[in-house]
């Protein structure tokens, strides 16, 4: 047991892709064992009390100022940690030398990747960096954005998971009674998006290939998710002949309804600016398989390493012909989809299950304060 602190600007119930990461690891490790220092969000007063480790909360957003240095050198000093811990590595990850103790960092990928193409900005990553135990990657792609910036870190890659007692399938007159519940004609096939409405998640690439397909092909499509794309993707709804539903965003029980109910989970994420910004690895892609639904998805950043092999369709170019003639040749062969939903759910909770990425979390720890 690595006695720890975690310093954070993202922990539940703030909601996320690093929140979940972060929530899901930490509420199975032993709660003497660490302590969280994050920022204050609605409803984290009732979150708090039922966590079980201590929770300060510091704040709207925690910055590598000499105030916050202070603030968290008095936190942290009667609990007498092994080790701090820092996500995101920038800016907050700034800190760590600043405390003269061991620390450690989690990358998740557009926090390395971002800041290195601005040389002061750069440089300050390398010393953050160097000055560590290591890093904890959610994936191989921000390991090996890390190992671009510092080639000889140890780095310790733990991806993102599922909990497989949420995110499973149902039986199929559980699922039968889902469609009806959330779709206008149930016996059509329900292709679904779920993220946040932002360019890089590619949900505008989702209409712009629905409005290719064959009007035969009976398909309502749903869209799940809040963001500043809302308004152009609403407009390109109007361009598609199949119905499209907005959702805005749902909590989590509502969410896995539509994991569960649809046929098909498509996510055409892709890099933007020439390649700077890019998806770090894409949890909801694991959620949708989790529950049986096959993927769709583009290639972005760590994007494939959450794709079933055997059941997913990974884009190449990622662009909107490719996403129609794919949907439309998918979508052809429904039998196939039904097929597939429980070899998908099955590699997922073979593979990321947080029972067993907790577990690996918490040896990485030990690997990187003990040698």
């Amino acid at each position: 047991m690595i006695r720890h602190v975690l310093i954070t600007n993202d922990f539940p119930p703030k909601v996320g892709g690093i929140q979940a990461y972060l929530g899901e690891i930490y509420q199975r490790m032993d709660p003497e064992s660490f302590m969280v220092i994050t920022t204050a969000v609605p409803g984290c007063e009732d979150f708090d009390r039922g966590f079980g480790a201590p929770i300060v909360r510091l704040g709207k957003r925690l910055l590598p100022t000499p105030a916050t240095i202070k603030t968290l050198r008095h936190m942290i000093a009667s609990f007498s940690p092994q080790l701090v811990i820092y996500d995101p590595i920038f800016p907050i990850g700034a800190v760590g030398p600043a405390l003269g103790l061991p620390y450690a960092l989690i990358a998740h990928g557009a926090e390395v990747r971002v800041p290195a193409y601005v040389p002061v900005l750069r440089r300050q990553l390398q010393r953050t960096i160097r000055g560590s135990l290591g890093v904890v990657a959610a994936g191989g792609y921000p390991a090996d954005e890390v190992r671009r910036l510092v080639a000889d870190t140890k780095v310790m890659v733990v991806p993102p998971g599922i909990a497989v007692d949420r995110y499973a399938p149902v039986a199929e007159h559980d699922r039968t009674r889902l469609r009806r519940s959330w779709m206008s004609h149930p016996d059509d096939q329900l292709i679904l998006f779920v993220s946040r409405l932002v360019p890089r998640k590619g949900a505008d690439t989702l209409l712009r290939a629905a409005a290719q397909l064959d009007p035969r092909l009976k398909t309502e499509i749903h869209v799940v998710g809040d963001g500043r794309d809302w308004s152009r993707l609403r407009r390109l709804a109007l361009g598609v002949s199949h119905p499209v539903v907005f959702h805005g965003s749902l909590p989590e029980a509502a969410k896995i309804e539509l994991y569960q109910a649809a046929d098909l989970f498509v996510f055409p994420a892709r890099d933007r600016w020439l390649g700077i910004e890019r998806e770090g690895f894409g949890i909801v892609i694991l959620e949708a398989q989790a529950c049986g639904t096959p993927a769709i998805i583009g290639s972005s950043g760590g994007t494939r390493e959450a794709l079933s092999p055997t059941t997913g369709h990974l884009l190449r170019a990622g662009g909107v012909d490719e996403l129609a003639a794919v949907l439309g040749g998918v979508l052809a062969r429904p039998a196939q989809l039904t097929l597939h939903r429980s070899e998908t759910s099955a590699y997922v909770r073979t593979h990321f299950d947080y029972d067993r990425l907790g577990k690996a979390y918490e040896e990485s720890l030990h690997n990187l304060v003990n040698g």
